[in-house]
């Protein structure tokens, strides 16, 4: 896979990071797990990196950032996306929708900071001994799972669906084709993650009635509105920073179930004040929230993805993910 996105890339220094974004995005929208994708990135690229001339820490922040957009990326998005539809009672597709400008604003982020780092680092292009023919039916999982949603059926019929179509893919192509036991270890490790969403649904459900029946939510929004003089600017200032600070300790579930249930109503109520529709104002606070909680998994020390690239690349993860840190500031906020 690697080859053919650098065939496809071309022979310039900045290839390698290329292929490297775009792939973190192909996988991601079948992955759902930016710690995963991290680590199939991250080993897949590791040795293309060194031929190109990238640095190991480099290397690692770029895997770590590109693994990342699984948790943002359509069709398949990762847990917080579930408890976000659970929580807002919205179907799944409009969560999908609304998904595609951030993870575009990501994807080209990271594409723009390979591009600055490759030309600063004097990189040198890598030799693709042969053009191979694109894989694209690799995607076909992820455009069945994302058509039937639109369609109305429901998520489980879906991923079953994609589930048995990967299979018969992998069976009839050389180069994938898995053996039996192999099949039945993916089935046992996949069934892992999944256990962690259902968890963290019903752990936000209960949280969330903890903090409404406590009264801990209006006693927030007001010392907040308070703290922000009914300013919209400062209060979605205020979201960002609090988002950002969660998540250098929890993980990005945990950071949006929090941040939605303390920061979310301040935010809403003076978005309402200026005019803004009340389902706009929440569906578009709630999705910022959502983005700034997917970056829990690149914010050390508790940064998932910064630990699994750090595993391929024999590094420092704390060094990581202050490298990823600097990647996300230079790339996001400047």
């Amino acid at each position: 896979m690697a080859r053919t996105f650098l065939s496809r890339m071309g022979r310039r220094p900045e290839s390698v990071g290329r292929a490297a974004v775009f792939m973190g995005l192909g996988m991601g929208m079948i992955s759902g797990s930016g710690a995963a994708n991290t680590t199939f990135l991250s080993t897949t690229m590791k040795p293309i990196y060194r031929r190109a001339g990238y640095d190991d820490l480099a290397a690692a922040g770029l895997s770590a950032n590109a693994g990342t957009l699984a948790i943002i990326t359509p069709p398949v998005l990762g847990s917080v996306a579930f408890i976000m539809a659970e929580l807002l009672a919205i179907p799944y597709t409009t969560i999908v929708i609304m998904s595609i400008i951030p993870a575009a604003l990501y994807v080209i982020s990271i594409y723009l900071y390979n591009e600055f780092y490759s030309r600063r680092a004097g990189l040198k292009p890598v030799e693709i001994l042969q053009k191979e023919r694109p894989k694209i039916h690799v995607f076909a999982p992820a455009i069945l799972i994302a058509s039937m949603i639109f369609l109305g059926y429901s998520i489980p019929l879906a991923v079953t669906s994609a589930i048995i179509l990967a299979i018969f893919i992998a069976a009839i192509d050389r180069d994938l084709r898995p053996r039996l036991r192999n099949i039945l270890t993916g089935f046992a490790e996949g069934f892992i993650p999944m256990a962690s969403v259902g968890s963290s649904i019903a752990m936000a459900n209960f949280v969330m009635a903890m903090v409404v029946i406590s009264g801990l939510s209006q006693k927030f929004t007001l010392a907040l509105l308070s703290m922000v003089q009914n300013n919209l600017l400062a209060a979605i200032l205020f979201a960002w920073g609090f988002s950002l600070l969660l998540g250098i300790g929890v993980p990005p579930s945990a950071t949006y179930v929090l941040s939605s249930l303390l920061t979310a109503p301040a935010i809403i109520n003076l978005a309402t004040s200026i005019g803004i529709p009340q389902d706009t104002a929440t569906l578009a606070v709630h999705m910022f929230l959502f983005y700034m909680a997917m970056l829990a998994d690149i914010t050390p020390p508790v940064a998932l993805s910064a630990f699994a690239a750090s595993a391929v690349f024999e590094l420092d993860p704390i060094r990581t993910g202050l490298r990823l840190l600097l990647l996300l500031f230079r790339s996001t906020y400047m």
